[in-house]
């Protein structure tokens, strides 16, 4: 901040909190983990968890940051980051630029990601040839975090008839074999100009990944308004059910 107002730095460093320690605004400390030479930064960076080898995975998803930065999009790569229980850590690359993988993979923009134990799913999205949102369409990349290998199908899901982008998919852990899946809210199709297509809550999409099987649930009460590039969290209740 200077003089009230606001002022933006391009960063390109791994930021952490100690979640050990109460804080407040006006009292948490950020302690800054500089980057290595070719981790990409990126303004919606897949970011994924895995608990069993205690990795982030990065640099998958994701576009140009919007201030401050180079405007070419840095080529596709991905990285692990170990955390060292100090509030650092290291960067490794485990797939690079040049790697045949990404010959039938393309960096989406604006997907719906999220993570279970040991894969992550990306699904939709749209991606930027010639600086122009287009819809990638139906389909959803799962990246298996044990193997570190990609697969990419074909959805149909979503009562997105022009492909999503731009909502949320939340992981329920506490239902069926591995999971569910919950796709809430975005856009069907691309994200260009002011009037984007939005998909309502009347219905919401669930994905059971032991079955590899979609289906829409109609929801009760009180529906939200239609929303994009909004963030959920998720927790366990004490009477059976998955508050989000």
């Amino acid at each position: 901040m200077s003089s009230g107002t606001p002022r933006y730095q391009y960063s390109s460093t791994l930021l952490s909190i100690d979640l050990s320690q109460n804080w407040t605004n006006a009292t948490v400390v950020f302690q800054s983990t500089p980057k290595s030479d070719g981790v990409p930064n990126l303004d919606g960076p897949s970011l994924w968890y895995h608990n069993q080898e205690d990795l982030l995975y990065s640099g998958f998803t994701g576009t140009n940051t919007s201030f401050g930065a180079p405007r070419d999009l840095p080529p596709l790569s991905l990285w692990t980051f170990k955390p060292d229980g100090a509030g650092s850590g290291t960067w490794n690359e485990i797939i690079n630029t040049t790697s045949p993988v990404w010959d039938s993979l393309t960096r989406p923009i604006y997907p719906l990601q999220a993570y279970d134990s040991n894969s992550a799913w990306v699904l939709g999205g749209n991606n930027l040839p010639n600086e122009t949102p287009t819809p990638i369409g139906d389909n959803i990349v799962q990246f298996d975090m044990l193997s570190q290998t990609f697969q990419n199908s074909s959805v149909q899901c979503c009562n997105a008839t022009k492909g999503i982008a731009a909502g949320v998919m939340q992981y329920v852990p506490s239902f069926g074999p591995e999971g569910l899946f919950v796709v809430l809210g975005g856009v069907n199709g691309d994200m260009q100009g002011e009037a984007h297509d939005l998909l309502g809550f009347a219905t919401v999409s669930v994905f059971d990944p032991a079955k590899q099987e979609w289906w829409n649930q109609t929801t009760t009460g009180s529906e939200p308004s239609p929303r994009i590039q909004f963030c959920t969290a998720g927790i366990n209740s004490t009477n059976g059910t998955y508050e989000m």
